[in-house]
């Protein structure tokens, strides 16, 4: 989950290879990170967004 929380831009360059320019992108799918087992779904998931949930539970005994 490299991605989770980074956004998309088309740097636009002159012929000298200097940005002009940066156009936000809102495409694909994107990718969410939650962790802690109350934490709430992002708001505004898409078809094909990705998520991984992390919890951890202490103090949990017992055979797995």
């Amino acid at each position: 989950m490299n991605e989770a929380g980074q956004s998309k831009r088309l740097i636009v360059l002159d012929h000298d290879y200097q940005q002009i320019e940066e156009i936000p992108l809102d495409i694909g799918p994107r990718h969410f990170y939650i962790e802690g087992a109350q934490q709430a779904m992002p708001q505004g998931l898409r078809a094909g967004d990705r998520f991984v949930t992390h919890s951890c539970v202490q103090g949990l005994t017992g055979n797995m």
